[in-house]
């Protein structure tokens, strides 16, 4: 209605970094790390992402995206 205020949708809180980090780890790792220490994983998803992320939403990221390859 007229003299109602609109609502916009804003974002609070902290960012979901999981597709980020899924996608940097994807394009320099597509068949998966090796042997490569997580410390040395995350130095490499850090750059292409423009922040660093630890090593378990990596995980997160890395087993969500192994989940869904179960799964068809």
């Amino acid at each position: 209605e007229p003299g109602e205020p609109h609502l916009t949708e804003v974002k609070r809180g902290r960012p979901y970094l999981q597709d980020s980090a899924r996608n940097a780890y994807r394009s320099i790792y597509p068949t998966g790390h090796g042997n490569i220490p997580w410390v040395e994983v995350e130095d490499n998803v850090a750059a292409p992402m423009g922040r660093r992320v630890s090593s378990k939403t990596i995980r997160r990221a890395v087993s969500e995206m192994q989940d869904n390859l179960d799964k068809k």
